[in-house]
């Protein structure tokens, strides 16, 4: 495998994102995605954290996180060459017929299942096609069927103080400040910041910094700038973007657009 990180597709049917692409050994930031991701490796190993435990994923397994799930990975040394599918949660309940507050309950994210792994790692199984739908809700099915149904919800939602700390934080930008927003709550920092990462799995800087991140990549799929979009999500400039962007998803700005 190469020794640069590579993204190789970005394709989107019904609001799913679908990326291919290589790593070589790294670490990942702690981070969350927006939607739900399903996955699949071709060729290596990665460890990561998520749901309270620490995983590996190696070719043959799939792997389900979900939207907003705080996660962590390293890639080992051999690399890592795999393909992700982003999903809508709508299209989750959709297809599993589910009530909206309610989805599949991952204890365990890794399911080992080479058959439906393979089809999913298949580039020839394209967004659009009957055989990619039926690919993608038998994956979900394994995993439902695996570990049942619980609450879907961001975590965030389970506590009012941190739901109303989490707005707060999306309007402050780059320079929250969290004192304020503490007191303004009736709390001391110290109790916020613990309370916090109890309900949410992060320090409040970090929540606000991966809501500019995720706002950074939104603005990258549409076609703007790196420049501009680090301006935008009010990073100091575009190497501070492409830094926080290698951390925490493993390419950089223009490889984003380049790829969208």
């Amino acid at each position: 495998m190469t020794a640069k990180a590579r993204l190789e597709t970005a394709e989107t049917h019904r609001g799913v994102e679908v990326r291919s692409g290589t790593h070589p050994p790294m670490r990942f930031a702690p981070h969350w995605h927006d939607r739900w991701a399903l996955g699949a490796i071709r060729a290596g190993l990665c460890n990561f954290t998520c749901s309270g435990g620490r995983w590996t994923a190696v070719p043959g397994d799939l792997v389900l996180i979900p939207a907003y799930a705080v996660h962590s990975a390293s890639v080992g040394r051999a690399g890592l060459d795999m393909r992700m599918l982003y999903l809508p949660t709508a299209l989750v309940e959709e297809v599993l017929r589910l009530q909206p507050e309610h989805g599949p309950r991952t204890p365990r994210p890794v399911l080992l299942d080479p058959a439906l792994a393979g089809r999913l790692t298949d580039d020839d199984m394209a967004p659009g096609t009957p055989a990619f739908d039926d690919v993608v809700a038998a994956a979900l099915r394994a995993f439902h069927a695996d570990g049942g149904s619980a609450p879907l919800e961001r975590p965030e939602r389970r506590e009012p103080r941190i739901a109303k700390l989490c707005a707060a934080l999306q309007r402050a930008g780059a320079r929250p400040d969290v004192e304020a927003l503490a007191q303004e709550l009736g709390l001391t920092r110290p109790h916020l910041a613990r309370l916090f990462r109890r309900t949410v799995g992060l320090a409040p800087g970090e929540y606000a910094r991966l809501m500019r991140l995720e706002q950074a990549k939104h603005l990258l799929a549409s076609g703007h700038a790196p420049s501009d979009v680090a301006a935008e999500a009010e990073f100091a400039d575009q190497a501070h973007l492409t830094r926080w962007f290698k951390r925490v998803y493993g390419v950089t700005p223009a490889q984003v657009r380049a790829a969208s």
